[in-house]
């Protein structure tokens, strides 16, 4: 058995997607653009905005994906975590939209991917599941890494929690 896996968040965590959102944003002529920031950070559906201020979302959509940076500080601290063996992509995005951001950031990401799990799998914040994953890798323990302890928390005793919000701030949590 190993002792230690890392499973990682994508959007947010390994790119900024909501600076990319928000760039998307600003290329239309919105007239309250602040408030479109506030929705992005608050969790707003996308589609809910564009209908909002009449953009289409495909349009959009296409838009959001060219303005998609990697976070390298992030793709730095897993690859240390991980001792360059591989990570796990945890996300409750759906398969389809990670795949394309996966895809269209690869080149720059530097990063073994052992596996990708989206929604369509199960959700990152159970532990059940998430143990059921870290099983399959003959996994100990794990660290998650994520950038919202609202989104990216799991209360399984096997993971160590890390919180990479934005300002390069780290928390660590252990769940007992």
């Amino acid at each position: 058995m190993h002792e230690m896996g890392v499973l990682c968040d994508f959007h947010g965590t390994l790119v900024d997607a909501n600076h990319a959102w928000i760039k998307a944003f600003e290329t239309y002529d919105i007239p309250d653009i602040n408030q479109v920031i506030t929705d992005v950070y608050h969790k707003v559906n996308r589609k809910i905005i564009c209908n909002k201020y009449g953009i289409n979302y495909e349009e959009i959509k296409n838009k959001y994906i060219y303005f998609l940076e990697v976070r390298y500080e992030i793709v730095n601290l897993v690859k240390l975590l991980s001792g360059n063996t591989g990570i796990i992509i945890v996300s409750n995005s759906s398969r389809e939209r990670l795949l394309r951001d996966i895809d269209f950031v690869k080149p720059n990401l530097d990063l073994n991917i052992l596996e990708i799990l989206s929604k369509e799998n199960g959700n990152k914040n159970d532990p059940d599941y998430i143990n059921q994953v870290l099983d399959r890798y003959n996994y100990r323990s794990a660290y998650l890494v994520g950038n919202d302890i609202r989104e990216d928390f799991n209360p399984s005793l096997r993971i160590t929690n890390i919180f990479v919000p934005y300002k390069n701030t780290i928390l660590m949590n252990k769940t007992l």
